[in-house]
């Protein structure tokens, strides 16, 4: 299966932009897609920078926070799952995503406090 994806990313490697503005984005969401699958992560985020420039879309920040969210840097995938659910209210991916961090949030405050203060 990885194969695949490599041998399809090689297909569509340098696309011009002044030929067809919606070639050149799939490509860039394709590349991405399989620069996550292949956890390079820098890679994917700077891919969709280049897809988000040419055309903000909710899905597009969506899948950046995920490789942000994998590439350790979660304030910035929140702030992309924010950005996501801005453009389209019923991604209800990014949603879901926000909600786990708060509880994980939350659990890890409870876990590190003592709770008897409060009471």
């Amino acid at each position: 299966m990885r194969q695949i994806f490599k041998s399809t990313a090689s297909i569509f490697r340098f696309p011009r932009l002044d030929h067809s503005p919606g070639i050149y984005l799939a490509h860039r969401g394709l590349c991405a897609v399989v620069q996550i699958q292949q956890k390079q992560y820098d890679a994917a985020i700077a891919s969709y920078n280049q897809v988000i420039q040419l055309r903000p879309d909710a899905n597009a920040y969506y899948y950046q926070g995920i490789a942000y969210l994998n590439n350790n840097q979660p304030e910035k995938a929140r702030a992309n799952f924010l950005k996501a659910l801005q453009l389209n209210p019923k991604l209800s991916e990014a949603q879901q995503y926000l909600d786990k961090r708060a509880l994980n949030k939350m659990l890890t405050f409870a876990l590190h406090t003592n709770i008897n203060s409060y009471l």
